[in-house]
């Protein structure tokens, strides 16, 4: 109950934050409907989780854990892009978002550490294992190419701080993917990684959806594949177990 209470209200702050000023004079809903759609859409499946989970329907809080850390990535685009010396220009609605998508994986994680659910990426080199390392591969580069009108993520809209905040979730996905290939248990921290970093890649590509794709260079589109890749392989590996577990039980 605690874990679908701190979930709901990430929801409703995810939700309020994108009609309040992100930054000054605009929220994200003026600055881009279609931004604004997809966080709308992805806080409504999150909505529905936990009510289908509180009527006993469905489990789902894997499903709401992916949501909210997806949802970290997306909404922490702006924090890490203004990081350092911008942060002044932002307002509430940036914050109330980043910190909804926090509470939604909170929540489910306490749910989840509740239940006895968390586990660790099973060890050793399967098919997903590889997708998932292939896909962080892919980001490195990814941010050092042009990804948006001639700009690269390293360059960034106000310096190297998206960058630099890219580089480290992507060097955390590789470190954790090593610890998971080792046997060394992840608790789920290598699904987390490779969701925010997903969440992260796919908010300039998500922008330009629609109407301005002919803005986006390589390096969007190779950094939106690898975190597909990463964030996909991990998912897989992870339940790829779960067969086999059940017919161990029986």
């Amino acid at each position: 109950m605690a874990g679908r209470v701190i979930a709901a209200i990430g929801v409703a702050l995810a939700f309020a934050g994108i009609w309040i000023d992100a930054v000054k004079g605009s929220s994200y809903w003026d600055f881009d409907g279609t931004v604004a759609a997809a966080g709308i859409a992805l806080a409504a499946i999150a909505a529905l989780l936990i009510v289908a989970g509180h009527v006993g329907r469905i489990a789902g809080t894997g499903a709401l854990f992916a949501c909210g850390a997806f949802l970290i990535g997306y909404w922490g685009w702006f924090p890490a892009a203004t990081a350092f010396d911008d942060w002044d220009q932002t307002r509430a609605g940036m914050w109330l978002a980043f910190a909804g998508g926090i509470l939604i994986a909170l929540g489910a994680a306490v749910s989840m550490l509740a239940a006895g659910s968390i586990r660790s990426t099973p060890a050793g080199l399967s098919q997903p294992a590889i997708v998932a390392a292939i896909g962080i591969v892919l980001v490195f580069p990814a941010i050092f190419i042009d990804a948006s009108n001639s700009q690269s993520y390293w360059d960034g809209p106000l310096g190297h701080s998206l960058g630099i905040v890219m580089l480290i979730l992507a060097i955390a996905a590789a470190l954790l993917w090593v610890a998971s290939y080792t046997g060394l248990g992840t608790y789920g921290l290598d699904a987390a990684v490779t969701l925010i970093l997903l969440g992260l890649v796919a908010f300039v590509p998500i922008g330009a959806a629609f109407n301005d794709f002919g803005s986006l260079d390589a390096g969007a589109w190779l950094a939106l594949a690898g975190g597909i890749l990463a964030a996909g392989g991990i998912w897989a590996a992870r339940g790829a177990e779960l067969p086999h577990t059940a017919a161990a039980a029986a």
